[in-house]
């Protein structure tokens, strides 16, 4: 069921409702262990049921030619019954997360977009934010307990427009992740940004710059930023036909960096090999 309300220069909702009823997939009952990340696994559950899903979901959008303004936002709630909870077992190597039979758990997603822009600097910013939280019935070395699961996303964009040869683009994300029992809190905050300056410096040459910096998370010991910088060139022989390309690429050095991965019972963290610096060349004919 969809219903839809136009408001006309006030935007446009949304309201749906959806009910389901399935049977597990192969996954959802293989008794063997399924590798599901670099440390963990998973087990099916011992018996069939039915699954059955309510979801609703309302969203909210607006475009606004006259002010260059456009926003878009949803909340949608899903409530399982006759389900799977989990149980999980923490081994020294590795983890096992068990499926087993739950009477109901539920998931809020919610988001929100904004994007404006400013004639008058030529620019424009884009807002995002995501959201998970998550609530589901859990068996901790045999205590059983609620868990619940937030996962925050934050977002911000800046792009210039501007009529001359400069032009500029730049942003940051922050996650937030938080994992919560009546006995356990496990969490991790990750933040990036990023850069890039594109100049004409001609019709036919184009030069790009682009960095990005992964910085320390939360829950590794690493104190260092690391700063990812790129370099193009780029030579228009034949417009929209011939391109010629000469590309540095990790031009920092940097051969790897930490990933950290956060679950309910573990926190663990994954190096990333890389090439060392390195240049390309490179060109594209398009028919």
């Amino acid at each position: 069921m969809i219903v839809t309300k136009d408001m006309d220069h006030a935007g446009k909702l949304n309201f749906g409702y959806k009910f389901s009823s399935k049977q597990p997939q192969i996954s959802d009952i293989y008794r063997g262990l399924l590798l599901t990340s670099n440390r963990g696994f998973s087990q099916g559950v011992n018996s069939l049921f039915n699954l059955y899903l309510h979801r609703s979901r309302f969203s909210y959008s607006i475009s606004d030619f006259r002010r260059n303004i456009f926003i878009s936002s949803s909340i949608s709630y899903s409530y399982n019954q006759n389900t799977y909870g989990y149980k999980y077992i923490n081994l020294p190597d590795f983890d096992i997360l068990i499926k087993e039979k739950a009477d109901n758990n539920s998931l809020v997603v919610s988001s929100f977009k904004i994007n404006q822009n400013i004639s008058s600097i030529k620019s424009g910013l884009f807002l995002e934010y995501a959201g998970i939280y998550r609530r589901s019935y859990v068996d901790i070395n045999d205590n059983k307990d609620v868990a619940l699961n937030n996962i925050n996303n934050f977002i911000f964009r800046y792009g210039s427009y501007f009529r001359g040869n400069l032009n500029f683009k730049s942003g940051v994300k922050l996650q937030l992740v938080d994992y919560k029992t009546s006995f356990i809190k496990n969490g991790n905050e990750e933040f990036s940004s990023f850069f890039q300056m594109i100049y004409e410096l001609n019709d036919d040459l184009i030069f790009s710059f682009d960095t990005k910096q992964i910085y320390p998370s939360k829950s590794n010991s690493v104190d260092r930023v690391y700063n990812f910088i790129d370099l193009e060139l780029k030579y228009l022989a034949i417009k929209n036909k011939l391109d010629f390309n000469i590309s540095g690429h990790n031009l920092t050095n940097i051969t790897n960096f930490q990933n950290s991965y956060v679950t309910l019972i573990s926190m663990s963290t994954t190096n990333v090999f890389l090439y060392k610096a390195f240049v390309t060349l490179s060109a594209s004919y398009r028919f």
